[in-house]
């Protein structure tokens, strides 16, 4: 949901339009800022999320309009606040590895056990309240916050105004920002190698706030996010990790250990880009990611080198992609899962932003689905594809079934077992007549 509402108020540049030249771009120029907190977990000030706790500020943090005194709303999670209280109420130990190899104990009664199960929560608890405070300053930039992950979207100018209360603020909660992971982007002049005069003025104004300018993009959340060569890019970087993995879990010689790795580990992690990226930038991914997977069971299963060719082989392959209850192996093919999954992800994001002030940010002349100018890379175009393409598969499998069935007292309708082979591959015989099964 972050990550989309990021896409839908840093807009999509025409694909078609000229390239600004440097000079255009000005203070309500729309740029995006990620900020990265450095040593953030072990670092924060353990007080303030005892302050979040129990709804009211033990101290000021005059960036967000917050006094000592002040209220900080309902008490949030009162469920789990005495847990937490026992786990981080007083000293807690910390192991530090240092580099010659030796372990201490470190006693601390800063920060958070990035590894604890309450950790994340506790984290948020201590910093949120005030980078609300901090974000109501200036309502023309968006801010957007998962953890330690923070994102700014807005006009230029508004943007490093806000970078600098951020940098500010972070000083009362006993945190600080990490200058070589704050990066910026500005979606609508990919094709700059250097910053803008506006913005080498802007770094020259706010010494102690440093950008990585990214004309490209960067990474957001582990997705790739700026223009369609940078996505590419990222996602064929990604597909080589992935295929470099294969050869290694090869070595294991129990069967079972080994589809279980490849079912858990390996055949999930492209998924998770299917699920939140358009098809124009997921499918070949996807579709390159599934053919070295099934090569590489094929290959360990000693199949022969030519097996997509010979009917036995390819339908025991098409069989390893059922789910083990249908007697598969639980390989799912993520191409079967590119419009289904992203349609259900972005229907999620959009439902979500809806309620919230993405509404008041979202660049819907430059996004919208009936903006023929807009990119296919887009947010919104690439859900408007998914819808159709769903809608269409849906119509012809709702003809199919209503062709089969008898006009008189018509049982209820059902889905019908999917299938995105033009054929079953189960089918010795391709001229019989095939009949989608009813449940």
């Amino acid at each position: 949901k972050m990550y989309a509402t990021v896409r839908l108020a840093a807009g999509d540049t025409d694909p078609g339009a000229a390239p600004r030249a440097p000079d255009a771009v000005d203070a309500n120029t729309t740029a995006v800022l990620q900020l990265d907190l450095a040593n953030a977990y072990c670092e924060v000030s353990r007080q303030r999320m005892f302050d979040t706790l129990a709804g009211r500020a033990s101290a000021a943090c005059p960036e967000a309009g917050i006094s000592a005194g002040d209220s900080l709303g309902d008490r949030p999670v009162p469920h789990a606040a005495r847990f937490i209280a026992s786990m981080y109420g007083n000293a807690t130990t910390f192991i530090h590895h240092s580099r010659d190899g030796q372990s201490h104990k470190v006693d601390n009664t800063d920060g958070f056990h990035q590894g604890d199960v309450m950790g994340s929560l506790a984290f948020s608890l201590a910093t949120f309240p005030c980078l609300a405070g901090v974000l109501a300053q200036d309502m023309e930039v968006l801010g957007c916050a998962l953890v330690d992950n923070n994102v700014l979207v807005g006009p230029l100018g508004n943007v490093y105004a806000m970078y600098d209360r951020i940098r500010r603020a972070l000083g009362y909660l006993n945190s600080r920002l990490q200058p070589r992971e704050c990066l910026l982007h500005i979606p609508s002049c990919p094709h700059l190698t250097s910053p803008p005069p506006y913005l080498l003025g802007l770094m020259q104004q706010y010494p102690q706030c440093p950008v990585q300018y990214r004309p490209q993009g960067f990474v957001l959340l582990g997705l790739p996010f700026g223009t369609p060569e940078f996505s590419a890019s990222f996602l064929t970087d990604t597909k080589d990790k992935i295929v470099s993995t294969l050869s290694p879990i090869a070595a294991i010689s129990d069967g079972r250990i080994y589809m279980q790795i490849m079912q858990q580990c390996v055949n999930l992690r492209h998924l998770y880009y299917i699920r939140n990226l358009p098809p124009l930038l997921s499918a070949p991914f996807a579709h390159e990611c599934d053919a070295a997977i099934m090569n590489a069971v094929a290959e360990y299963l000693s199949f022969p080198s030519d097996w997509a060719l010979q009917p036995e082989y390819s339908r025991a392959a098409a069989q390893l992609r059922l789910g083990i209850k249908q007697g598969g192996a639980g390989l799912t093919a993520g191409s079967m899962s590119i419009h289904s999954a992203f349609y259900a992800s972005a229907a999620a994001s959009l439902l979500c932003c809806g309620t919230t002030s993405i509404r008041e940010h979202a660049d819907w002349d430059t996004l919208g689905v009936n903006n023929p100018h807009s990119s296919e890379h887009s947010f919104l175009r690439g859900f408007h594809v998914c819808r159709e393409q769903l809608a269409d598969y849906g119509a012809i499998k709702q003809e199919d079934v209503n062709g089969l069935i008898p006009k008189k007292n018509p049982p209820p309708i059902l889905p019908a077992a999917s299938s995105l082979f033009p054929e079953d591959p189960f089918r010795d015989d391709a001229d019989l007549p095939h009949i989608p099964p009813q449940r």
